[in-house]
């Protein structure tokens, strides 16, 4: 029989901290405090409560339960609630003084980053625009890449979080500048999932070689790498 060994401790801005085996028991993952959500509780998607248990034991539960996704924690009734949701998802938060918010996250997403576990997805929004080559190498800086929308729940998902914010167009990392028609990750990798508009992708003019996700319903087109874009970073393991 495998077992998961937990270490947890306590961090300047009271941040929980709980790191998994990798080996067995997956990436390693960390509880970030999202200060944002504090004095609040939210309803749909509670999956149990706990009475009188300690901040650790709080998340002790919540990380051996694998429907366990964050936590809201109140030091002054020491009172753990355990939630199903993330925070894109909830839609009844209530003012409740005295809760903490933590978010399960692997630990190589940054704090500053969105992180979804349906899609494996650690990413963040930038709505300066910049080229592509320049949006690849900010997103270098932060220890990424630009996004790649590699599957359908991705583009699903990210098209959802980019009509809730009435984005504007966003750079994506896939190009062919290498064979033209021949769209490649940044990785090498072949692009086989797309979401191409009808009537793309066009190469207007013979200089368009970068995509970038546009419209209402954020589908994709091509455009020249040197157009200024908002652009979505992501973070892989």
């Amino acid at each position: 029989m495998s077992m998961c060994v937990f270490i947890f401790s306590i961090l300047p801005l009271a941040i929980l901290t709980a790191s998994a085996s990798a080996s067995s028991c997956g990436l390693e993952s960390t509880w970030s405090k999202i200060g944002s959500f504090d004095d609040q509780l939210e309803y749909g998607g509670q999956i149990w409560v706990l009475e009188d248990v300690s901040r650790l034991k709080c998340s002790v539960e919540c990380t051996s339960d694998g429907n366990c996704l964050s936590l809201f924690y109140n030091s002054q009734i020491r009172r753990c609630v355990a939630l199903s949701r993330q925070p894109e998802d909830f839609d009844s938060l209530s003012s409740t003084s005295g809760y903490s918010f933590y978010h399960n996250r692997p630990r190589y997403c940054e704090s500053s980053y969105s992180y979804r576990q349906s899609v494996n997805l650690c990413y963040k929004i930038y709505n300066t625009p910049q080229t592509h080559a320049d949006a690849q190498t900010a997103c270098n800086v932060d220890g990424g890449h630009l996004i790649r929308v590699d599957t359908q729940e991705r583009q699903n998902y990210i098209r959802q979080v980019l009509q809730s914010q009435a984005a504007p167009h966003m750079f994506i990392e896939a190009t062919d500048v290498v064979a033209e028609g021949e769209f490649l990750w940044g990785d090498g990798r072949s692009v086989n999932f797309t979401n191409w508009f009808s009537t793309e992708p066009n190469n207007e003019a013979g200089i368009e070689h970068c995509i970038m996700l546009a419209n209402a319903n954020y589908e994709w087109y091509d455009t020249p790498c040197s157009a200024s874009k908002a652009y979505i970073c992501e973070i892989t393991a």
